[in-house]
């Protein structure tokens, strides 16, 4: 069994070893963050040893971070995701623990239609 600590080392290893050398090759148009999990590393500390912390994660879901931009008083990305445009998403097992019904309908009404008006004004849809 293992603790959220261990997820987060072991999760901060990886991206500084496999995940940001990825993306720099491939150069995403939009990165889909699933989850809060995902979140408290794409927020984290530039030097990706403090996770960011977990208050936070409903109130950015659903919401474009442009890349190189940080107008939403909740990006505080660390450095290393700036150049890219991200939006956090409830991860699928959300739904499945019994998610609030508002929750949901906010997810299908709200998240997905700015996913979609956002991929059609980078030419992605």
């Amino acid at each position: 069994y293992s603790s959220e600590n261990d997820y987060v080392k072991i999760s901060f290893v990886c991206v500084t070893r496999h995940l940001l050398k990825e993306l720099e090759l491939c150069k995403p148009h939009l990165i889909i963050a699933l989850g809060e999990k995902a979140y408290r590393i794409i927020h984290s500390s530039n030097d990706f040893k403090t996770p960011a912390p977990d208050i936070t994660f409903s109130e950015i879901t659903g919401k474009v971070l442009k890349a190189n931009e940080t107008i939403e008083p909740l990006d505080n990305r660390a450095t290393q995701f700036t150049p890219y445009n991200i939006v956090h998403l409830f991860h699928p097992s959300s739904f499945v623990r019994n998610l609030a019904p508002e929750w949901v309908d906010m997810h299908w009404n709200q998240h997905i239609p700015v996913v979609k008006a956002f991929l059609q004004t980078i030419n992605l849809n």
